[in-house]
């Protein structure tokens, strides 16, 4: 299976401009054409359910049979979490710690969110303030994005799984975080959303921050796309400092949906 044949022509990105700065000061020009992405922690996305994950604890029971093939100072130390039948004070401690713990490592995680197509009316209007921002086109050859999953629940992690691994950088369980955090509700459907996860080395979130700012090559990007309510002196201001590879153009609404053409 081919799967460059199954990857969208371009991915794209639409922001917002604030009217109320200097083009120079706003946040997303100033990101543009200075070759930055904004990669974000899932507690920076608009949809509270968006990579919301259902943390399933254990019962007293699968953490006895989890024991079983443990010894040493790993079967003392799970050991004192449940007795008969029950978890001691400690065992429901320590389960919330995790938890709480697994939490703030999945907010740490960085994302960027993209889109295949850039005529959709909706996420022009979401996205980028009512066709007043731009879309950024870039080159799906330079960004190894990934398809995000529609479902009906939110994605669910077993937390004895984690309790499994000695570190959260097993590739199974990575795996499975990966594929819930690339979970959306079905009524998202309509982005037909693809996701870039930042690796460990590329960006992490710290914690009480929501989103880490991280540089491309120029080459990544393939045109702007202005929105047909935007600025003209913005427009202007973006044309003269981007790179001349650079191909721009405007969405504009046909007769019943958004059309582009070039600028």
């Amino acid at each position: 299976m081919d799967v460059k044949k199954k990857m969208p022509e371009s991915f794209y990105k639409y922001r917002s401009i604030d009217g109320s700065k200097e083009f120079g000061e706003d946040y997303s020009i100033d990101a543009l054409i200075n070759n930055k992405m904004v990669f974000s922690s899932r507690t920076n996305f608009n949809d509270p359910f968006d990579s919301k994950i259902n943390i399933v604890s254990p019962t007293p029971k699968e953490l006895k049979d989890f024991t079983t093939g443990l010894s040493g100072k790993q079967y003392k130390h799970f050991r004192m979490w449940f007795s008969k039948g029950e978890f001691t004070a400690l065992g429901k401690s320590s389960l919330q710690r995790y938890t709480r713990e697994l939490n703030e490592i999945l907010d740490s995680y960085a994302f960027i969110c993209l889109s295949p197509k850039p005529d959709s009316n909706l996420m022009w209007s979401h996205y980028a303030n009512s066709h007043t921002g731009f879309c950024i086109e870039f080159d799906p050859g330079k960004i190894e994005a990934q398809k995000v999953t529609y479902s009906d629940n939110i994605a669910s992690i077993n937390l004895i799984d984690c309790l499994k691994v000695e570190e959260l950088s097993d590739g199974v369980l990575i795996d499975k975080i990966r594929k819930a955090l690339f979970n959306k509700l079905v009524e998202w459907e309509y982005e037909e959303e693809y996701r870039l996860f930042a690796t460990s080395n590329l960006a992490r979130i710290k914690k009480g921050q929501k989103f880490e700012l991280v540089s491309y090559s120029p080459d990544f990007v393939k045109s702007v796309i202005f929105g047909y309510r935007m600025d003209d002196k913005a427009k202007k201001y973006i044309m003269e400092k981007m790179p001349k590879h650079v191909k721009f153009k405007q969405a504009y609404p046909g007769e019943s949906k958004i059309l582009i053409r070039k600028y």
